[in-house]
């Protein structure tokens, strides 16, 4: 059926500006150095613009796919898990598939194996963009950096949620995305923090296990480290379309209570 209809492809305006911010904007690091107690202050006066691909990696890295994906019923959209409630740590969150780099990797063969292991999209399946800037987990502020690309129409059908890690796989249009951000502030360690939060009900499940309840129209959060990195990944992206009233200096930002 597939070889029958033009399979559609994530706008190509979207991809050429991805580029073209990527290669000649400067690079600036801003994650903080995690030995000291001002780790994470805020992440930078400016949003980061993406990044070139060829830079170093810290020690204790990890790094996440922002999977994008364009399907003719929703359009350009972009790809979340649902964490399993199985898990130790951050159970039944929203995030992108990722994970630490183990020794030898690149962050992006670090990215698209936790994708095969996640979901079983294999690294073949996907079109890479390149990368943004890292950004520190306010637990340790070790260093996580997104990885941008492009799982194709065709491989959809392959998407097979990992039991033991990912309790559902599912995509939120851009339109929804760039209409449904908020801002939360919650307290950690006597220290206020300011961060985007993005409430959808649009959303279609691509796959999910047998236990899954994610249930297509009922609310769902993504908040924490990945609406950071879906906000700059917007910000950048989409700037006519998206815009938050949270400033960009308000991540993370200390405030002692």
């Amino acid at each position: 059926m597939l070889g029958t209809v033009a399979l559609r492809r994530f706008s190509r305006e979207a991809r050429a500006r991805f580029l073209e911010l990527s290669t000649t904007s400067e690079t600036k690091p801003h994650v903080p150095s995690a030995e000291t107690s001002e780790t994470i202050k805020e992440l930078t006066d400016e949003v980061p613009p993406p990044r070139p691909a060829n830079k170093p990696i810290s020690k204790g890295s990890s790094a996440v796919l922002i999977p994008l994906v364009s399907r003719a019923d929703h359009g350009d959209s972009v790809l979340f898990t649902k964490r399993s409630s199985l898990l130790k740590d951050h159970r039944g969150e929203i995030c992108f598939p990722g994970g630490r780099v183990e020794n030898d990797e690149s962050l992006e063969e670090a990215a698209t194996r936790e994708l095969e292991e996640e979901i079983g999209i294999r690294a073949s399946m996907i079109d890479i963009w390149g990368q943004m800037h890292s950004v520190p987990t306010r637990q340790n502020g070790r260093p996580v950096t997104p990885i941008v690309g492009e799982i194709r129409e065709e491989h959809l059908s392959s998407i097979k949620p990992n039991h033991d890690e990912v309790d559902s796989v599912f995509t939120v249009p851009i339109d929804e995305l760039v209409r449904s951000t908020e801002y939360t502030v919650f307290s950690h360690n006597k220290v206020l923090y300011t961060m985007p939060i993005f409430r959808v009900r649009k959303y279609t499940v691509l796959a999910k296990t047998q236990d899954s309840r994610l249930v297509e129209g009922r609310e769902v959060r993504v908040w924490g480290l990945t609406s950071v990195m879906l906000h700059f990944f917007l910000l950048h992206m989409f700037p006519g379309q998206y815009s938050n009233r949270l400033a960009p200096a308000n991540f993370f930002r200390v405030r002692r209570l």
